[in-house]
């Protein structure tokens, strides 16, 4: 009889594999089945594809310009999405060259001081090239945006409660990535995290954070570079009254308004209903008359966050004011990061709304091709 065989029992699996009492695959960064069912990883923890600085000397006994091969890796896939940073994607986040040369050279800066604001740059890269590639995307590469993404909120979120001079530029550039981080990170199955609406609330609260961040810090943006960020379109309110024509989406917001003054009866409800909804429209009206879609996409910040909670508890008529915040976002046009972020907030809303709601939500419907 053939001596019976013993295999080596590994026990470097994650936790949370261990936890679930299923086979851990050891996968580096991050395990297959934690990666798979968006779990936090404990092998992530070891994970910290971090470049090193620039002015570092090489190492002793090595020629200058050879590494230490034995004891560095260098990290191939982390400069190439660096790359793309430069040269593609932070041209493609906004059509002023101030705000572009920005993004191209004094967010990766603060991102070699600052860790956090690094793994938001390198993310947002990686899912740009998931865009641009379709359906060819190599599947490490969106491995790598969702590691980034998370290793980034993991830093960025606890320092929301100590904003100092230090760190408040990066945690106010990382803040201005954050929606742009989060939109396009529905772009496929691995990437993905909304499945319904509660999961978009906490996106957008998580987004309000650079409110928090200016309010605390605006003195110090404001004489740094990073202040272009601050009139490219965020927390300004100016007078947006015209007399020009009103287009299709400003008649049908303003329906909506009317609709909302005529039956709402609470009178607590019907200030929140109403003042979102004149926020959306002079955010529309100071798009279309500027092109800037930062108008549009600070409105989660600005919107009384009682309208979120309304959302949470299956508020009917804040539901659909809620899908005509997505056929607003459905008129910006083809933006990379935003590319089916307006048809996600309809179909979901659609999904909570009551039979005889869907009425009043017939425009937005009309974004989805299988409505329209």
């Amino acid at each position: 009889m053939p001596p019976r065989r013993f295999h080596q029992k590994s026990h470097h699996g994650c936790s949370a594999c261990k936890r679930r009492k299923i086979k851990c695959d050891e996968a580096r960064p991050q395990c297959g089945p934690c990666l798979k069912k968006q779990l936090a990883c404990s092998l992530l923890g070891a994970y910290n594809p971090v470049l090193p600085p620039p002015s570092a000397a090489p190492p002793p006994n090595f020629p200058r310009g050879q590494l230490a091969t034995n004891n560095y890796t260098l990290p191939i896939l982390e400069l190439e999405l660096l790359d793309q940073w430069h040269t593609v994607t932070a041209q493609e986040l906004s059509e002023s060259q101030e705000v572009q040369r920005v993004m191209r050279e004094v967010i990766p800066k603060e991102g070699f001081t600052h860790t956090f604001l690094m793994h938001g740059l390198l993310a947002i890269a990686a899912l740009h090239r998931v865009q641009l590639d379709g359906k060819k995307s190599a599947y490490g590469l969106q491995q790598a945006a969702v590691l980034h993404k998370q290793k980034a909120l993991s830093m960025y979120t606890p320092l929301l409660s100590n904003i100092t001079k230090a760190n408040c530029n990066a945690l106010f550039a990382f803040s201005c990535l954050l929606s742009i981080l989060s939109f396009s990170s529905q772009i496929s199955e691995i990437t993905r995290t909304v499945k319904d609406i509660a999961d978009i609330v906490d996106i957008l609260q998580l987004v309000r954070g650079v409110a928090l961040i200016v309010e605390e810090s605006r003195e110090w943006i404001e004489g740094s570079e990073m202040s272009i960020l601050l009139r490219s379109g965020h927390f300004t309110n100016p007078d947006f009254t015209s007399t020009r024509f009103p287009s299709e989406a400003e008649i049908h917001l303003r329906d909506l308004l009317d609709e909302c003054q005529e039956r709402c009866e609470d009178s607590n409800l019907v200030t929140i209903y109403l003042s979102t909804i004149r926020l959306l429209i002079s955010s529309y009206v100071a798009y279309s008359t500027t092109f800037d879609n930062t108008r549009i996409m600070s409105w989660p910040v600005e919107v009384d966050t009682r309208f979120f909670s309304l959302l949470l508890q299956n508020d009917q008529t804040a539901l659909v004011i809620f899908a005509h915040y997505g056929a607003v976002v459905e008129l910006l046009g083809d933006i990379w990061w935003l590319r089916g972020w307006g048809k996600l907030v309809i179909r979901l809303t659609s999904d909570m709304l009551a039979p005889a709601q869907l009425s009043a939500i017939t425009w937005p419907l009309q974004m989805i091709p299988s409505h329209s």
